[in-house]
């Protein structure tokens, strides 16, 4: 209500407002896309809490995002949901799925993971192990690059979000632009 009124009065259980207004509305129309942010790792919370994670993905929101997976394991996730939207009478080709990839372009595959592995420990005041990075990340070639993001595309990714994990950002950028992207193909239908 609040994204398509002028005003909206609410007395809910755990909220209550009155007269509020938001500006500027949303573009999209009646409201934008609502994706919800999981990764749920079966082994941690079990099978149950695991498939209703993927559930409520399918049941309610217009989009998935996730991280911290491999192109199949992404692709064991997505067939849940997209069988979920199914019996939840929505169709899974209107649903958006996406990964959250670390990404760290250069040609000596190391030096790609040393500075990756440098940038994401300063940025989260962690101490990631190489699993944790392998989990999250491509750091190499621009040509291995384009291969793991086109198996993500493969196994039903449709947004690939690419985080460059670098302190020269733009370089990588302009080699994602030229070098990587080219090579992607879509998911054949």
């Amino acid at each position: 209500r609040l994204w398509t009124e002028d005003r909206v009065t609410h007395r809910g259980r755990y909220y209550q407002f009155q007269d509020v207004r938001i500006e500027p509305k949303p573009v999209q129309k009646p409201a934008p896309p609502i994706w919800i942010a999981s990764s749920p790792n079966p082994a941690l919370i079990g099978e149950e809490k695991y498939r209703k994670a993927l559930h409520r993905v399918a049941r309610t929101a217009d989009g998935w995002m996730t991280a911290l997976l491999r192109p199949h394991e992404f692709r064991a996730r997505w067939e849940i949901i997209e069988e979920f939207a199914v019996t939840e009478g929505r169709d899974p080709r209107r649903l958006g799925a996406s990964q959250h990839i670390m990404v760290n372009l250069n040609e000596d595959e190391s030096a790609a993971r040393a500075e990756a592995k440098k940038f994401l420990d300063l940025y989260y005041s962690a101490n990631f192990t190489a699993a944790d990075l392998e989990k999250w990340g491509i750091f190499g070639s621009a040509s291995r690059c384009a291969d793991v993001l086109q198996e993500f595309i493969e196994a039903g990714c449709r947004t690939p979000i690419i985080r460059l994990t670098t302190w020269h950002p733009l370089g990588q950028f302009h080699t994602c632009i030229e070098k990587v992207l080219p090579r992607l193909r879509p998911r054949p239908a």
